[in-house]
Formats: C-alpha cells, structure tokens, sequence
C-alpha cells in the first residue's frame, strides 16, 4: 500500500477495485501467528496489505494497529514501520467512516513520524488528522492541521501533495461559504493537476472548482465543470466518482429551481451509494434529496429523506450534517403543522449549533413556541366553556407572573453563586501563592543544606590532600582521593537533582517512555552506590526475572532507582542486605526496594515526600538528610504517571515500591 494516504482519506470518496485473492491474506495470518517476536510485526503489516487491497478494510485496519504496537514492543522499535501501521489504519479507518477511531489513529502515526524525523509521513499524517477533523465538523481544526501540511509538502516539493492539500483547504473554505478563498485554492489545485497529468486526480479537482462557482451562483460555470469532471470518470469507468458528480448536479440543478432534474440526478446518485455502501456520501444526498422535496412542495416526502439523512449521519458521527438535518426537519414539521416535533428539532438544532442565545434564534423560537400553544388553545376553546376559557386565561396570566418572579430569583441566585465563586477563586489562589511561596523557602533550605555540607567535606579533604601529601603514605593518600571522589559523586548526585527538580515544576520534563529490561534499568542505578555498598560490606539480593520489560522513560526510571537504592544502602547496617524484587501485573509493574535500617513510624512516612515539611523532623537525627531526592522521586513518578509508596518490613526497616504503568502490554 502506498503511503501517500491523504490523497483520498478526507474530503472525497474514491473506491479502490482490489484484486489479491483471500487465500493470499489467510497465507500471512498462519505465518504471522507462528512468527517470532522479530518477525511479526512486518508480517502482520503485510498481512493488513492484503486484507487491505481484497476488500476487507475492518480487519486490515486492526492488523496495521498490531504490527506498530507489536514493533513497540522491541527493546529497539523502528519507528518507520511503527509509524506506517498506525498511520495505515488511520487511512483505512478514515474510508470505514470512523472518523474518531481514525483520528486517534492519525495522531499516534504522526507522533512517531516526530520522533523519527520522518517529513513525508510527518506531511501525511498531519494532513490526515485535517481530514478526519473536517469529517467530524471540526473545520477550524481541519484548516489548522492542512494548513501545516500544506507547508511541509511545500519543503518537499511535492506536488501531488500540494495539489491534494490546495483542494482540500478549498473544501474546508467552501464549508465556510467563503466560496471566492474556496476558488483560489481549488483552481491552484486544479493546475497541479493539468501538469501531473493524472486523470483520477484531474476529475477531483475539476469537480470542486465546480462546486465552488455553485456557491458564488455562477451556475453555467458550476455545471460546466461538473460535466467535465463527469466525461473524466464516465471514462475511466469509476460508479462511485459518477456517483458523487450526481449527487453535486443534483445539489446545482436544485438551487436553479430545477427540481426535476435535481431529483433525477440525486436519486441516481443515491442508488450507487448504497451499493458502495458510501455511508457519509448518503447522508449527505438524503439530505439534498429532502431539500428538493421541501422546494416542490412535498414536506412528508422531505421528512422521510430527511430522517434516513439523520439516521445515517448519527451513526457515523456527521456533525455538520446532523445539525443541517434539525434545523430542515424543524421546516418541514412547521410545514405540515406539526409544531411540537418542528420546535423539537429547532432546539436540538440551535443547542449543536452553539446560537440558543442569539436574537435570531430566540425569535424563531418565540414564534414555534407561539404556534405550538396556539394549537392548544384551539382545541382547548372547542371543549371549554366561555367561563371556563375566561378561567384559562387567569391562570394563565398567573402562571406568566410566576414565571417572571421565577426567573427574577434565579437571576439574583445565579448573581449571587457568581459573586461567592469568585471569592472562593480569590481565596484559593491566595492559598496557592502562600504555598508556593513556603515551597521555594524550603527548596532554598534544601538547596543551601545540601550544598553547604557536600561543599565543606569537599574542601576539607581537598585541604588535607594539599596540606599533607607529603607525610601520606600510599594507603592514606588513596583513602582521601577515594573519599573526594566520594564527595564529588554526592556532588554530582545533588546537583543533577536539583535540576531534575526544576525541570519537574517548569513543565520542560517529558517523558520518552519505550521498552527496557528492568535488570538493565537496575544495574543502572546501582553502579553510583557501589562505593557505599562495598564499604559498609552490603549485599544487594536482586530477584527478579531477567526476561521482564517495562514501558517507560529510562532516565527517570533510573533516577528513582537509584534515589532509592542510595536510601536504602545508607540508613542499613554494616553487612546487611538490601532486596530488590519485581512483581508484573497485567496493568503495571511493581519494584520495591526493602532495607533493614532503623525504619520509620507510620508518622514519619507520612512526611517524607513533602518538601513543605522540615525533615529534620524525621527519622534518627543522627543521618538526617535534605530528602529532596525521595521528593523528586515523587514528582518524577507523578509525571511518568506512576506512583512512590512507603511501608514498613515485617521485621525492621522499610519497603520502598516503585509502581510503573504497563498498560501497552497486552495491547
């Protein structure tokens, strides 16, 4: 399959004839099940090539979605074939009419396509998303995103890309009723196409300058073009492009007061589309087709339309046409009299339409609502007696009255809810700055400590090596260079904290998670402890399986084991043992660490994580540190959307578990 996928996912239905015989796709399933690890993910993407190009788009689209998930899990992804198989079956998606699926699908493919520097499918995929976007009604996403691509298939000067994403920006201006900025970018499409030569690319385009001199009323120029766009696809024998011509000559001949022709032509169209089972193309002509009956004066034909239009554009969440299908609806069932179910659809049109508010609107309704009750009263006369009906329209009044000093108080409530939510907002923000701000005094506390103390045993032994290097022997030179060594590595470990730390609240930290070994992970962060380890003779009793991956952003990963490990190594014993295990679950992995210091009360753990509390609070006074690096931990792990918990050993010390999210692994 090729990768240029943009060419027909969004704005325009084309139908591709598919030839590979099934037998071929069954082949590559039986393989690709008994594949190895290595080899699966290219089989399964050849396998969705297959069931692609025979017509069997549903299970094509779940396959390209399991090759890229299965490459992700590889301790080395290629990040091409990742990105081509979400990118794949966001295409296939997009013809499927399942635009939220295909979206999602797009917006993963260009992630990838980021990492990997990819331009030609960083431009397709952007591109993609704009369609899926213009599919669901969101025009002013769809033009952001086609916009960007537009400009990265002009860096790679290509131009079937460029003429693709001219006609498609032209779609979402036409969708606007900008039909003059809608012209421009079609007839720049419509010249790339005379140059490439490409009949199939050459109907398209003659066919949305077509529509575009339609919505500026130039209806000769309109039809004009249409019918050459026709002649292209009448010869290279495309049903579901003839199809589509129908359906915008029909939309042409309708606005001319044509009707009979329009309804000839519609129908025609609509009877190819549900052979091609073209879901939003008949949503969209039903609606056409409805509009003609309303103009011939036929409201309980329009209705039928209308209804089928609705119920199609529901299912395939066609917003743009769903709230069309309301607000029509809403006239035909005024047309008829029927006003409950014409306001009933007004209203569901101006709530999708964001205008409930508007003066138009509110007068629109006023006069449905005036109908409606007006219907009642006649019948209602009929039955009543003039007493009665004198009664009515008393209670009526008193009714109207009530309402009005209703309304008043839930004005004067909704005043007073606004005024008592922006005390509140004041208040909580006040909260937030005298948090802050005894946040950065502690941090400077931390900061300082830390600093102070690394700095001064640093300099003391630096002192001692200049002052006596002379009257060392070798033993003692080699114990003073091993503790500045010592010294510099705690150095070190602060200063790459602090700026982790400042990272971590700036919002510049971004995880980059991907599949690891966590023996990998843990060798890691055990190499800057081994110093204290062998000096206080601890044994580190790693148990875990050597074969188990995790999904996650390894620095982070390791700094955290390491914060922990350190942690656990000094508040030990000489000659004790520090465990490291690992429990996988379905959804997450869980590493503790448990040492058999002192241990902490279930008070003190409730403080450790917390940079607003002064940890001299805590612990043995004797080994108090800053605890800035189990803090970090905690905000590193927040940000990679794991968690930090503490508890104690059933015997003495504590258990430090690291719990890691691993939900990609049974994608």
């Amino acid at each position: 399959m090729q990768t240029v996928r943009f060419i027909v996912s969004g704005l325009l239905l084309l139908i591709i004839p598919f030839f590979l015989q099934a037998e071929k796709a069954d082949s590559l399933l039986h393989a690709a099940g008994s594949s190895s690890a290595e080899e699966a993910p290219r089989l399964y993407y050849q396998l969705a090539d297959a069931l692609f190009e025979s017509g069997r788009l549903e299970e094509a689209a779940a396959n390209y979605t399991r090759s890229a998930e299965l490459e992700l899990q590889k301790a080395e992804p290629d990040l091409k074939l990742v990105c081509e198989g979400f990118g794949n079956a966001g295409y296939t998606l997009n013809l499927l009419s399942l635009y939220p699926e295909a979206l999602q699908a797009s917006q993963k493919a260009l992630h990838y396509a980021k990492l990997s520097e990819n331009l030609q499918e960083e431009g397709i995929n952007t591109a993609n998303i704009g369609n899926a976007y213009f599919l669901m009604g969101n025009y002013s996403e769809a033009a952001n995103y086609l916009s960007i691509a537009l400009e990265i298939e002009k860096q790679r000067d290509d131009k079937k890309g460029m003429s693709v994403l001219y006609n498609n920006l032209g779609k979402v201006y036409e969708s606007w009723n900008e039909f003059g900025k809608a012209l421009d970018f079609y007839m720049q499409a419509l010249e790339f196409a005379r140059s490439l030569g490409d009949s199939s690319v050459l109907s398209i385009r003659l066919s949305s300058v077509g529509m575009a001199y339609r919505g500026l009323k130039d209806y000769n120029k309109a039809i004009d073009y249409m019918e050459q766009a026709m002649g292209v696809d009448q010869a290279m024998n495309n049903p579901a492009r003839i199809a589509v011509r129908y359906s915008n000559l029909g939309l042409i001949y309708q606005e001319m007061g044509q009707t009979e022709n329009s309804l000839t032509y519609l129908l025609r169209a609509i009877e190819i589309f549900e052979g091609q089972k073209s879901l939003r193309s008949l949503a969209i002509t039903y609606n056409q087709l409805g509009n003609s009956y309303f103009i011939m004066g036929i409201p309980e034909r329009a209705i039928e339309a209308y209804l089928k239009s609705q119920e199609i554009a529901e299912q395939i969440q066609l917003n743009a046409t769903i709230m069309k299908n309301h607000n029509d609806l809403a006239a035909a069932y005024e047309k008829i009299a029927d006003y409950q179910k014409a306001l009933e659809h007004f209203r569901a049109y101006s709530s999708i339409n964001d205008s409930l508010y508007s003066e138009s609107t509110r007068r629109e309704l006023q006069e449905l609502q005036l109908k409606y009750e007006t219907e009642q009263q006649k019948s209602e006369i009929e039955i009543l007696s003039q007493e009665k009906e004198i009664n009515q329209l008393k209670l009526r009044r008193s009714r109207t009255q009530l309402f009005l000093g209703l309304g008043f108080i839930i004005t004067l409530l909704m005043l007073i809810a606004t005024l008592y939510y922006r005390s509140e907002e004041r208040s909580r923000i006040q909260q937030q700055l005298e948090t802050i701000n005894a946040t950065k005094d502690r941090f400077f506390a931390i900061i300082s400590h830390d600093l102070k103390n690394s700095l001064i045993s640093f300099r003391h032994i630096s002192s001692a090596l200049r002052g006596k290097m002379q009257h060392l022997g070798p033993e003692q030179t080699s114990l003073l260079v091993n503790e500045l060594d010592d010294s510099a590595l705690n150095l070190n470990d602060l200063l790459d904290n602090l700026l982790q730390w400042s990272s971590s609240q700036t919002g510049a930290l971004k995880p980059k998670p991907a599949w690891h070994s966590l023996s990998s992970l843990i060798n890691k962060a055990l190499a800057p402890a081994e110093s204290l380890i062998s000096e206080k003779s601890i044994k580190i009793d790693v148990s875990i399986d050597p074969d188990l991956t995790v999904y996650s952003d390894p620095h982070i990963t390791v700094t955290v084991l390491r914060n922990l490990i350190s942690n656990a190594v000094k508040y030990s014993p000489m000659q004790e043992t520090v465990q490291i295990d690992a429990i996988d679950s379905n959804h997450e992995v869980v590493v503790s660490v448990t040492d058999r210091g002192p241990g902490l009360s279930e008070e003190d753990m409730k403080k450790l994580f917390r940079i607003d509390v002064d940890t001299r609070s805590i612990g043995d006074p004797g080994k108090q540190g800053t605890g800035l690096g189990l803090i970090l931990s905690h905000r590193l792990m927040e940000i990679a959307g794991g968690r930090i918990t503490v508890r104690q050993n059933n015997s003495k010390g504590c258990v430090f578990e690291m719990t890691l999210p691993n939900d990609l692994k049974n994608n």
